[in-house]
C-alpha cells in the first residue's frame, strides 16, 4: 500500500471515528459538500466539536460554514488539517 493510499484510508477512518463519537455521546453530525461538522454536548473545542474537510471545498467556504455552524450552537471548534493536503486551510487558520 502506498503512503498516499494509507493516508487516504486513515483520513476516512478518522472521519468515521469523529461521527461515531458524536453519535454515542448525544452529539450531532452534518456532512455536506465535502465538509464534515461534528458537535458534542460539551462546548470544548477539542475532538468533540470538529470541522473536517472530506472532499473539495475552498478553505474560505469551509471556515465560513464551520464558523456559522458552531457559532449558532455556542461552541468553539477545531479544524482538522492534513499537512500537505490542506495547506490552504492552514494558511487561513494562521
Amino acid at each position: 500500500m502506498s503512503q498516499t493510499e494509507f493516508a487516504r484510508l486513515a483520513h476516512g477512518c478518522l472521519a468515521e471515528v469523529l461521527k461515531e463519537t458524536a453519535r454515542r455521546c448525544g452529539g450531532k453530525t452534518l456532512e455536506q459538500d465535502g465538509l464534515l461538522l461534528v458537535s458534542g454536548t460539551h462546548r470544548c473545542p477539542i475532538f468533540v466539536n470538529s470541522a473536517f474537510r472530506t472532499g473539495y471545498m475552498t478553505a474560505g467556504e469551509a471556515f465560513t460554514r464551520a464558523s456559522k455552524f458552531f457559532q449558532d450552537i455556542g461552541h468553539e471548534y477545531e479544524f482538522w488539517i492534513r499537512e500537505g493536503e490542506d495547506d490552504d486551510l492552514l494558511a487561513i487558520a494562521k
